[in-house]
C-alpha cells in the first residue's frame, strides 16, 4: 500500500505552522517599543476579529455534532472549539484592559490580525484552486477550504476516463468534500445506508456524509473473450465465463465472441462522440447512469458490473443459438448464403440492441416485441453498439476426422483427374500417330500418285526410287539435326542408283 510523505501529512503540516506562528508573535513582541496601540485600531480590530472567531465557533460546532465524524475527529474538533471560545473570552479583557493586560492585549491584536488576514486570503485563494464559475460554485469551494484548514476533511478526487484518482483512505472522510470529473466521466454518490445522486462532468461538492460510490466511464466500451479448443467428455459448463457451447447434435464448440457497448445517451440516434463541435463530447444521461450503478447484479461470488452484464447476455444467447445448429450446417454452408457466424451474430444483436421497433416496448416494461434480454439491458442504462463472432473452434478428434475426409476426398478427386488425364494423353497420342502416318503416306507417295494419274505405270525399282526421292525432299523442308544430314546423303544416293537401273 502507498504510504504517505511525512510532508504531506496534516499533523505535520500543524505543528510546523504553530511553530512558526509561535516564534513570529515572539519576534513581534520583542519588537514593540510601546505596546499601548491607539484605541481607533484597537477597536477596528476587535470589530473584525469577534465575528470571525464566532463564525468559526459555529463552523466547529456544525462539525463537532455531525454524525458523520469520528471519535477522534470529534475530539480533535472539540479541542479546536475550546480554544476559539478561550481566544474569544479572552477579548472580555480586551473591551477594558488594565494594566496587567497590556502584553495579553498586545498578543490578542497579533492573532487578530492573523484572523482577520488568513479569512480574506482563503477567500481569495479557494477562487483558483478549482474550476469554479458561479457564485455558489466559488462559495462552496471557500467554505471546502476553510473546512480543511479546521480540520474538516472531505473526500477530494478526480475521475478521469471512468477511473477514481485519489490518495489513500480519502472515501474514509465523512466531511464536506469535492470531485472533479472529465468529460469522459460520470459518477454517482452515495452515504452509508443509501444512494444519493448522479453527477456528469464538472466539479461536484459532496455534502458532509456523502462519498464517491463508483465512477462510469462514458465512451464506448469492447469486452472480448477468446475461444479455446474444446474437448468432448469434459464439463462445459455454461457458468463458467468462456465461450463454449453445444450444437444440435452434441458437437462442443467454442468461438471469439466482442461486443460493443456504452451507457444509453438517451436516444436512438448514433452517439456524438466528439463530432459536434460545440457541444460535450458525451451525451450525459444522469437516469441511465443511475441504473448501471443502482443495479447491481449478484453472482456466485461477487456482484456484477454493469461493464459485465452485456459480455454474460451475449454468452448466454450464444449457447442458446448454437443448440439450433448442427455441425454440418455450420461447416458446410453454401458459399453463396452468409456465413453461419454472421447470420447468428445478426440474430444476437437484434435480441441486444434497441431498435425503433422494439424501443417503445422495451422502455414500457413487458411487451410482446421487447426480447428479455433488451429489458435486462433498458434496466441497466447500457446500449449495444455492435458485436462478432469469429474463428470457430472444434474439439481436436472431430478436426482431425474431418481433415482425414478432406484429405480422402481430395486424393480421390486427384486419382480421378490423373486417371482422366492419362485417357486423354493416350488418345491423344494415337491420333497424333494416325495422323502423322497419313501425312508421311501422303508426302512419300506425291510424286508416284502424279505418275500414275498421268496414265504411266513405273516399275517397281522406279517406285522405291520414286518414293525415296520423296523422302529426301521431305527431309530438305524441314530443319534437320546435325547427326540427320548423312542419312538424307545417303538416301540421295540410293535414289540416284535405283534410277540408273534397269
Amino acid at each position: 500500500m502507498e504510504k504517505v510523505s511525512l510532508h504531506r501529512r496534516p499533523f505535520f503540516i500543524l505543528f510546523v505552522s504553530t511553530l512558526l506562528t509561535v516564534a513570529l508573535t515572539v519576534f513581534l513582541l520583542g519588537r514593540v517599543a510601546d505596546p499601548q496601540l491607539p484605541r481607533l485600531v484597537s477597536t477596528l480590530v476587535l470589530l473584525l476579529a469577534i465575528p470571525a472567531l464566532i463564525s468559526l465557533i459555529a463552523f466547529t460546532i456544525r462539525f463537532a455534532i455531525s454524525s458523520t465524524a469520528g471519535p477522534r475527529t470529534t475530539l480533535l474538533a472539540a479541542l479546536r472549539l475550546i480554544i476559539l471560545l478561550a481566544w474569544l473570552a479572552a477579548h472580555i479583557e480586551f473591551v477594558s484592559p488594565g494594566e496587567e493586560t497590556i502584553a495579553l492585549r498586545s498578543v490578542l491584536i497579533l492573532l487578530d490580525l492573523a484572523l482577520i488576514t488568513l479569512i480574506p486570503f482563503l477567500a481569495l485563494t479557494s477562487q483558483f484552486i478549482l474550476p469554479v464559475g458561479s457564485i455558489q460554485e466559488r462559495l462552496d469551494a471557500f467554505l471546502r477550504l476553510l473546512g480543511h484548514a479546521l480540520g474538516e476533511r472531505g473526500p477530494v478526487s478526480f475521475v478521469r476516463d471512468g477511473a477514481v484518482i485519489e490518495a489513500i483512505g480519502e472515501r474514509t472522510r465523512r466531511g464536506s468534500g469535492v470531485i472533479l470529473i472529465d468529460y469522459a466521466s460520470a459518477a454517482v454518490f452515495r452515504t452509508d445506508t443509501a444512494f444519493t445522486r448522479a453527477a456528469g462532468p464538472g466539479i461536484v461538492f459532496t455534502e458532509p456524509g456523502e462519498w464517491l460510490a463508483e465512477a462510469v466511464d462514458l465512451r464506448r466500451q469492447e469486452v472480448n473473450i477468446q475461444g479455446s479448443t474444446p474437448a468432448t467428455g469434459k464439463d462445459t459448463s455454461p457458468e463458467s465465463l468462456n465461450s463454449m457451447a453445444v450444437t444440435q447434435d452434441g458437437i462442443p464448440v467454442s468461438a471469439d465472441l466482442s461486443i460493443t457497448f456504452m451507457i444509453d445517451p438517451g436516444h436512438l440516434l448514433e452517439p456524438r462522440e466528439g463530432r459536434t463541435a460545440d457541444a460535450p463530447p458525451y451525451e450525459v444521461n444522469l437516469d441511465a447512469i443511475e441504473r448501471a450503478v443502482y443495479g447491481h447484479a449478484f453472482g456466485e461470488y461477487e456482484d456484477v458490473s454493469w461493464k459485465d452484464m452485456a459480455l454474460l447476455l451475449f454468452i448466454d444467447l450464444w449457447r442458446e443459438e448454437m443448440k439450433q445448429w448442427t455441425l454440418n450446417a455450420l461447416i458446410e454452408a453454401d458459399k453463396i448464403q452468409i456465413p453461419p457466424l454472421k447470420r447468428i451474430a445478426s440474430a444476437i444483436f437484434a435480441r441486444l440492441a434497441l431498435s425503433s421497433e422494439t424501443a417503445p416496448a422495451a422502455q414500457e416494461g413487458e411487451g410482446p416485441d421487447a426480447p428479455r434480454e433488451l429489458e435486462i439491458l433498458i434496466s441497466r442504462g447500457i446500449r449495444v453498439l455492435d458485436l462478432k463472432v469469429t474463428d470457430l473452434q472444434l474439439p481436436p478428434e472431430i478436426q482431425n476426422e474431418r481433415n482425414l475426409q478432406w484429405r480422402e476426398s481430395w486424393a480421390g478427386e486427384v486419382q480421378e483427374a490423373l486417371r482422366e488425364a492419362t485417357e486423354r494423353l493416350r488418345k491423344n497420342r494415337n491420333l497424333g500417330e494416325a495422323e502423322v502416318n497419313d501425312l508421311l503416306f501422303h508426302e512419300l507417295t506425291s510424286t508416284l500418285r502424279d505418275q500414275l494419274e498421268t496414265g504411266k505405270h513405273p516399275s517397281l525399282t522406279e517406285t522405291v526410287a520414286l518414293v525415296l526421292t520423296d523422302a529426301v525432299n521431305l527431309y530438305g523442308q524441314s530443319e534437320l539435326l546435325p547427326e540427320s544430314s548423312g542419312m538424307l546423303h545417303e538416301l540421295d544416293q540410293i535414289a540416284s542408283r535405283l534410277t540408273g537401273r534397269d
